[in-house]
């Protein structure tokens, strides 16, 4: 997507998604999103994965295998299969 903006000016973007069809992802964008307040959904979803990401303290490591570890839990979480 490209938008032609101001300079700084902000776009804002609510997304749904579905697997299956447009009008799903419509669906669950209104089931899971029915207002948008940027700052409330910013904060909600911060707190969302700390609660996640914080249910294993990793010791010891490198502070970079810590960042693959914790980018893994991450990933495994997103999308889970």
């Amino acid at each position: 997507m490209t938008f032609n903006t101001e300079a700084d000016e902000e776009i804002y973007v609510k997304v749904g998604i579905s697997y299956v069809s447009i009008e799903n992802a419509q669906e669950n964008l209104e089931a899971e999103m029915p207002g948008f307040d940027f700052d409330q959904t910013v904060a909600k979803a911060r707190a969302d994965w700390e609660q996640a990401l914080s249910k294993i303290a990793v010791k010891g490591g490198t502070e970079e295998q810590k960042t693959i570890f914790y980018s893994a839990l991450y990933h495994m979480q997103i999308h889970p299969t």
